[in-house]
């Protein structure tokens, strides 16, 4: 029989069960906060404002917690469930002293909703940032005590069957791309004829080459060879797309929410050559993209 449902009463939530009430969230949580370095051969986990968990010498709490980024590209969108001792970046928030509500489907439920939030009430600017207010005001429906460990509970299981098939396909993920890797390392500094003579190229890094085939500096390949602004941009009210690192992935560009900056950078930056072109290769410390 199909349960009946009444209006929460906020409007990206929508209807809830009849058995379910809407409460602000500084009703359900108390929370803290510490600030300590990282240790890459710490004893415990270290919780910041990215989804990796460092590792650190020593801990500020030991029991159930949910630890939230407070700011950066993460913020409210980097989420972990702690069960034990650790410690975390003084930009996290973190809440335990769970009143009225189960840890577990507490994680879930801020996973699932709280981006929506700061999408609407966070004004853009350079990074995003979670204010307290912003949390304690934050709605969350919830059911009676039972009900949510039995929905923590299947989503446990659930989740961790399908972690473990992205897991698998991931490692066949990585081998495909190693065998990508081995046809692209193959033809590129051989051609495609296997039995061609070969000579040494003169460089150690290239080894050898097709007898047939040259081997020059890369500066004479191309009309121009920059390296960057060298600036730090202005990044209020700007109007056009500036392009970092973080911005840049295998399959292209990222403009979503890559920084804008100023008429007066922009035409600065084109002076210095920093104007990229269709067909330009970027190249960053961390992503080569073609």
């Amino acid at each position: 029989m199909p349960r009946k449902m009444k209006d929460s009463g906020i409007e990206w939530i929508g209807e809830i069960p009849e058995g379910w009430e809407v409460v602000r969230l500084r009703f359900l949580t108390t929370g803290g906060k510490d600030t300590i370095d990282k240790n890459d051969d710490g004893i415990y986990p270290f919780y910041v404002r990215s989804p990796n968990i460092e590792r650190i010498n020593s801990y500020s709490y030991d029991g159930e917690a949910i630890l939230m980024a407070g700011d950066g590209v993460g913020a409210g969108r980097v989420i972990h469930y702690a069960n034990g001792k650790f410690d975390f970046h003084q930009r996290v928030y973190c809440f335990y002293g769970f009143i009225k509500i189960k840890a577990k489907f507490f994680y879930y439920y801020m996973k699932n909703n709280f981006h929506k939030e700061v999408d609407k009430s966070n004004a853009k600017s350079t990074v995003d940032s979670i204010r307290l207010p912003m949390i304690k005001e934050f709605p969350i429906a919830i059911p009676l005590i039972a009900e949510q460990t039995n929905i923590a509970n299947f989503l446990d299981k659930r989740c961790s069957k399908i972690d473990d098939i992205i897991k698998q396909q991931n490692i066949i993920i990585e081998k495909l791309n190693f065998y990508k890797q081995s046809i692209i390392t193959e033809v590129i500094n051989k051609g495609l004829n296997p039995n061609v003579p070969m000579k040494y190229s003169g460089m150690e890094l290239i080894g050898e080459i097709p007898e047939h085939w040259e081997c020059s500096l890369i500066k004479y390949f191309f009309s121009l060879v920059t390296d960057g602004s060298h600036i730090s941009p202005e990044t209020d009210n700007g109007i056009y797309d500036f392009v970092s690192t973080k911005d840049l992935d295998g399959k292209g560009i990222n403009f979503e929410n890559c920084l804008k900056t100023s008429r007066e950078n922009y035409n600065y930056l084109v002076k210095m050559d920093c104007r990229p072109k269709n067909g330009d290769i970027l190249f960053s410390k961390d992503v080569l993209l073609l």
